[in-house]
């Protein structure tokens, strides 16, 4: 079981994933049109070729309300994961994406709607309707991509079992990258966060044994500037671990490529650095650059 009042990572993004259906929580037309409220599970290539199709869409970030409930906003369209009728109607089983201010003159119209908790079993619960996050068709039919807020009593209970799964992405300053130097890495590159405040070598990125780590690349603001990540490697420190197991070099796959890593068990408590390898626009010259790794204590059951 993860501690996830302790562990969610407010900084950074994640994917939302069922763990009966391995479908994954998406906003509505991959949260780039605001009139599309509706929420989904989807497989990552679902609808691929679509036009409105972005893996951004499938990430989202918890903002804490510092009382042990989190707003949940997709990363594209900025909306909030939302209880139908804000919870409020308990024959109202939808869930939404809304921008907080929408629909605030509607009688039922309650900011804590946008409100969850997440348990240590995976379960995400809205704190008005009390109702969990549950996958169609409790996460047993493919075709099924709904996605509901029921009570946790109702069906199969393991259909209402979430699991967050941290991505990491690099950023590249869009009007830089294509004469990016090894001397300016540090300037022009990121992984999103407040350089004032965290450099990129001290950037920490908290994850959970079992997790799968996603390391991807992109330029803000977009442009048609490519960023493939090539390998992470683990730098060789006496007496460290590998917590993704292996020999400590993982290889990016796919076009643009990404490199993805399962964070291994007995490895809880272990803090790394990895060093993150990429390219722009398919030249030969390799960039580099050096975040941290903190695996979270596991606990026990």
């Amino acid at each position: 079981n993860l501690n996830y009042l302790t562990m969610i990572d407010t900084t950074g993004f994640y994917r939302i994933e069922n763990q009966v259906s391995g479908m994954f929580l998406l906003a509505g037309s991959w949260g780039k049109v605001p009139t599309d409220k509706l929420v989904w599970q989807y497989a990552l290539t679902d609808d691929i070729g679509n036009g409105y199709y972005d893996p951004d869409g499938f990430l989202w970030q918890f903002v804490s309300d510092n009382n042990g409930y989190y707003k949940i906003v997709n990363k594209v369209s900025g909306m909030f994961l939302l209880a139908g009728s804000w919870g409020k109607v308990p024959s109202d089983r939808a869930m939404w994406q809304y921008a907080l201010t929408d629909g605030n003159t509607n009688g039922n119209y309650d900011p804590d709607g946008f409100l969850w908790s997440i348990n240590d079993q995976g379960n995400i619960i809205n704190k008005v309707s009390g109702f969990g996050l549950l996958a169609g068709s409790w996460g047993a039919l493919p075709s099924d991509k709904k996605v509901w807020q029921y009570p946790l009593t109702d069906g199969d209970p393991n259909g209402f079992l979430w699991k967050l799964i941290p991505t990491i992405t690099l950023y590249v300053d869009a009007d830089y990258a294509t004469t990016l130097t090894t001397q300016t890495v540090d300037t022009y590159c990121s992984f999103g966060q407040n350089k004032s405040q965290t450099t990129n070598e001290n950037f920490l990125r908290s994850v959970n044994v079992g997790d799968t780590v996603i390391w991807r690349g992109e330029t803000t603001p977009p442009s048609s500037n490519v960023i493939d990540i090539t390998q992470v490697k683990k730098e060789n420190v006496p007496g460290s671990s590998n917590v993704f197991g292996g020999n400590g070099i993982l290889q990016g796959i796919g076009d643009p490529e990404t490199v993805t890593g399962t964070v291994q068990a007995g490895t809880g408590g272990e803090n790394e650095t990895y060093t993150i390898f990429f390219k722009v626009n398919g030249t030969g010259q390799q960039f580099q650059i050096d975040p941290k790794i903190k695996v979270n204590p596991q606990t026990q059951q």
